[in-house]
């Protein structure tokens, strides 16, 4: 938690937000060279934090630039770009926003 607080911070400038005390889920994400061979496998453990209001983000770090995204928006790009890393982001944003509703995030 301390890792996805730090990163949230370092790419858009936010300090502050209710975050849930664990991960909410987890993704897989595995590359793999030309020949099906894995180059590299993340273990992705995703987060919930939570603002009262939209603020300002900046871009930081090694992102190229830092805005907010509603789930339509993510899910404009995911059918525009047929990306399947915008799918795993409408999968997460779909889950959270289910666990909010059920009160459990």
């Amino acid at each position: 938690m301390d890792a996805a607080k730090r990163e949230l911070r370092e790419e858009t400038g936010l300090t502050h937000g209710t975050w849930h005390a664990h991960p909410f889920t987890t993704a897989d994400l595995v590359n793999t060279d030309r020949d099906g061979r894995t180059e590299f496998h993340y273990v992705i453990a995703e987060t919930f934090c939570s603002l009262e209001s939209e603020v300002p983000l900046r871009a930081g770090d090694d992102a190229a630039e830092a805005r907010w995204w509603s789930l339509a928006d993510v899910e404009r790009m995911e059918a525009a770009l047929a990306l399947s890393a915008t799918a795993s982001c409408t999968r997460v944003l779909r889950r959270a926003e289910a666990l909010v509703e059920a009160g459990i995030l």
